[in-house]
């Protein structure tokens, strides 16, 4: 069975789509979710970079990075701050 062209375009972007959307996540969701969020979705841009470069792949990684970033200083800093203020 012969695979169709559109359907090997979706595949070969497979890896760039779920490491940006997982970079977005990681965003949303700030903590310890966030910073393996953000691991996992540079590891997929990573893989998708090397098979076939895409914008999407390249915007994942750099999003992963904030993500990450972000969910540290929340970690570290703003989660035991606000958890001081609840207490």
């Amino acid at each position: 069975m012969k695979k169709s062209e559109g359907e090997h375009k979706i595949r070969g972007e497979a890896f760039g789509a779920s490491g940006f959307t997982l970079a977005i996540l990681s965003v949303i969701s700030l903590g310890i979710i966030g910073m393996i969020l953000s691991v996992v979705g540079v590891i997929f841009c990573l893989i998708q970079q090397r098979n076939k470069p895409t914008r999407l792949g390249k915007a994942g990684i750099v999003i992963s990075i904030i993500g990450f970033v972000l969910s540290l200083f929340w970690v570290i800093y703003l989660g035991p701050l606000v958890n001081g203020w609840l207490a």
